[in-house]
């Protein structure tokens, strides 16, 4: 017998030796002691699964139990889909200068509410008293061609006058009495002495043709007086016409120079009206009909006026959320300095999946969507649709459906998630049950139906399209249930807990 015969048949041996020591070991340890007696083994109670409950007449009164008849009706129904809370992106805003310069104070802080044109900060502006200095400027010179366009129409109207009384003739002296306070420009002189010349030589005329007539004087010097009347006729209808087109020409380009200035202040206001200056400040005043007069004392009153202090204020009533400045800190133009949100209203946004989204084909904007969010003392808080979805999301297969909701109590919060619930298409012809009748049971949900003696109910699991969300929410029964049943609408949950108490385990 070779080497490798030899150890396999010590092998075999051995495994042999070890197999019956253990065998021996445990029919040892399972004989019965003298005396004793063996008990028989047990088995877990089995458990009764009948689904009837019957009631006493005493416990059906105290339960309040109510049944209808199951019929096919028109139901809509809800679907509920999770969401999102954000702010009402119409009502945020970033708030920034216009122009660069340092903040010489902050007057609101993080969290802070505020109202319309509530001062936020306080900058100092190189561009923006550059800017006020070049309106008071322009208001200035408004002023200045105001006060000469007025005097140049004045002016003119006593000249006016004045023409229609010299087409009457009257006596030198006259006019000078009725027009020596009036002013009449700068041709005053000219005309006025032109005229008396003119009144010299038509007396002149006069007297020479009543020495002719009497044979006093000869015909040469009535044709010498005439000739020296027409004369000055035409020296003085050449004053007058002069003196119309000076007037006209002088009101005409006081008109224009008060027109460029009212056009340069309107300018000036402008520009610093770009600047973002608050519309409350007195240098964007365009009351271009003012007739104020500047006074003597003017300057006086405006040589200590703050003209760079450049006040940033909040466009519409909201709360800061966030505030990155502070006093004494450099700004440029576009620096955010505060964000700015109108917290009364926020926006709800939902993704319904492609499958859903079909049931809703009567959703339309302006619809009425009940909003359940954790924490908020109202259960439901009602929003309206401000936007539908016309494309669906290629990665998630989703259609955006977003909602506008009051927060007037501040209990939702931009980021916080919640539950939209949005109305189905109607459906006709199907069987239907509230929210009341549907319990659970041993992890199956269903209804009570009653039987015929009144005081016997079966639980009856049942195929529900949704869970319903209250006791009057409307689920359609696919499965479990059929026409003409009586389905229990109230007291479901006493019959649940009667249940449960009677399905106790069974020994044997």
């Amino acid at each position: 017998m070779n080497r490798s015969s030899i150890f396999g048949f010590l092998s075999i041996f051995a495994s042999g030796a070890v197999l019956g020591a253990v065998g021996l070991w445990l029919s040892g340890s399972t004989q019965i002691p003298a005396g004793s007696v063996a008990e028989p083994a047990t088995e877990p109670a089995k458990t009764v699964s009948t689904r009837r409950v019957s009631m006493s007449a005493d416990k059906l009164k105290i339960a309040k139990i109510l049944t209808t008849t199951l019929e096919p009706s028109k139901v809509r129904q809800q679907l509920q889909v999770p969401a999102t809370i954000t702010l009402n992106v119409d009502r945020r805003a970033t708030v920034s200068p216009r122009v660069s310069g340092i903040v010489r104070q902050v007057d609101v802080v993080l969290g802070q509410k505020v109202k319309a044109g509530q001062q936020l900060a306080l900058l100092e502006s190189p561009d923006v008293g550059t800017s006020r200095l070049l309106v008071r400027s322009r208001r200035f010179d408004l002023q200045v061609a105001k006060r000469d366009s007025e005097w140049r129409a004045l002016i003119s109207k006593n000249v006016e006058l004045l023409m229609a009384d010299l087409a009457s003739k009257p006596e030198a002296k006259t006019l000078e009495g009725k027009y020596a306070n009036k002013p009449l420009g700068q041709d005053r002189g000219m005309l006025l002495s032109s005229y008396a010349k003119y009144e010299l030589t038509r007396h002149e005329e006069i007297k020479q043709l009543e020495l002719y007539k009497k044979n006093l004087i000869g015909e040469h010097l009535i044709h010498q007086s005439q000739h020296a009347r027409e004369g000055a006729q035409a020296e003085f209808e050449s004053a007058m016409e002069q003196t119309r087109f000076d007037v006209l020409q002088e009101k005409r380009i006081s008109d224009q120079k008060l027109q460029q200035a009212e056009v340069d202040l309107i300018d000036s206001v402008q520009r610093l009206r770009l600047l973002g200056v608050p519309g409350d400040d007195p240098s964007l005043n365009l009351d271009l009909n003012s007739t104020e007069i500047v006074s003597a004392d003017w300057t006086k009153s405006i040589v200590m006026e703050d003209v760079a202090a450049y006040p940033i204020v909040a466009a519409f009533d909201g709360t800061i959320t966030t505030r990155t400045v502070v006093p004494s800190q450099k700004v440029d133009m576009g620096t955010p300095l505060f964000t700015l949100a109108d917290l009364s209203t926020v926006r709800v946004t939902a993704q319904i999946a492609e499958k859903d989204f079909t049931t809703l084909t009567d959703m339309k904007l302006g619809d009425q969507i009940d909003v359940i969010a954790p924490g908020t003392t109202d259960k439901v808080v009602h929003g309206k649709m401000i936007y539908i979805g016309t494309e669906v999301d290629p990665q998630t297969r989703t259609v955006p459906v977003i909602a506008e909701t009051p927060n007037t109590a501040g209990q939702l919060r931009p980021g916080q998630f919640c539950r939209v619930s949005l109305d189905r298409s109607e459906q006709s012809g199907v069987l239907a049950v509230p929210g009341s009748a549907v319990v659970e049971w041993n992890g199956k949900p269903g209804v009570f139906v009653a039987q015929k003696d009144g005081k016997s109910f079966d639980f009856q699991p049942v195929i529900m399209d949704q869970p319903p969300t209250d006791d009057k929410h409307m689920v359609v029964i696919r499965q479990g249930l059929t026409e003409g049943q009586s389905i229990v609408t109230g007291g479901a949950f006493m019959l649940k807990s009667e249940l449960i108490l009677s399905t106790e385990p069974e020994e044997e």
